[in-house]
């Protein structure tokens, strides 16, 4: 369980044999903001926040891909939200590149806005690193889950991705409606995360479809696309944690925002699950496999 001073937008640096043992970043129980706000974005919030209580928000929801060195990138949603909780909703992502050393992390973002609301915002949803298929980035719509890929130099330049379309990786990216282009049609988790499995030697994804409850599902091999191929097939659904086990559903406090983290245990035989439960907390569940 984490402190209630860890918020949407800041870091803290894990533990690596004790996940839960986190270092974080600021002063006076205050975190330090990760992702700055540009200056267009800090000017709307100044003016709107007064009249109605909106602001812009950012939502790095996304899991961070290596690039080499201390430097890793990620996509995180930017909103318009006020204080009851509804306003225009997701407006664009920002691509965001991040530095890590001994006195903290730093965020640099990379591309202002990246990829728009009106069509799937590629990598929000997360992305991974592929020794096949580079910088893969993931969209969770409603025509299902989506992929996009792109060389790990090229990944600043939008130009280069190139999109799955049920058949073939194309250049034009599908619209967010279209369900032939998914590799999981019928889709639309709130929050999950995709990586390679070193125990199962396929593509494995962890996912919150609904509150309170991981699912899993995993790739399955394919004589025209390759073996184990991030475009699947895909397996059924299966459950994996119930987080009400640690931190029971009551009424509007519930389990949301779920995550997986593979990279505690290289062999592949157990992961790090973290969810948010209601507005104050962060909770960690160890999973291991057989």
């Amino acid at each position: 369980m984490t402190p209630s001073s860890f918020v949407s937008n800041s870091a803290t640096y894990s533990n690596p044999i004790s996940p839960e043992q986190q270092t974080d970043f600021g002063e006076d129980d205050k975190p330090n903001l990760a992702i700055p706000f540009t200056a267009h974005e800090e000017a709307f919030t100044k003016t709107a926040f007064a009249v109605n209580g909106t602001r812009t928000i950012l939502w790095p929801g996304g899991s961070i891909s290596y690039l080499g060195g201390n430097k890793g990138m990620f996509f995180a949603n930017v909103a318009k939200y006020n204080v009851w909780g509804n306003a225009s909703g997701d407006e664009y992502n920002t691509l965001v590149t991040v530095s890590a050393d001994e006195s903290g992390p730093s965020f640099d973002r990379t591309l202002e806005q990246a990829f728009y609301a009106d069509g799937p915002l590629w990598g929000s949803f997360g992305t991974a690193a592929s020794d096949v298929d580079g910088i893969l980035a993931f969209a969770s719509t409603q025509g299902g889950v989506k992929v996009a890929k792109v060389d790990p130099e090229n990944y600043a330049d939008l130009s280069k991705y190139t999109y799955w379309n049920g058949n073939e990786w194309v250049p034009d990216a599908p619209s967010i409606a279209d369900s032939a282009s998914a590799i999981i049609p019928g889709l639309n988790p709130t929050s999950g995360d995709f990586f390679w499995s070193n125990l199962y030697r396929t593509w494995m994804f962890v996912y919150m479809g609904t509150t309170n409850v991981f699912s899993y599902r995993y790739a399955l091999g394919s004589v025209t696309r390759g073996a184990f191929d991030i475009t699947g097939p895909w397996s059924d659904e299966f459950e994996l944690y119930d987080t009400t086990l640690q931190t029971p559903a009551n009424g509007d406090i519930y389990g949301y925002a779920g995550h997986a983290y593979s990279g505690y245990d290289p062999t592949g035989r157990s992961i790090i699950l973290s969810w948010s439960h209601g507005v104050d907390y962060e909770y960690m569940a160890k999973v291991e496999f057989y």
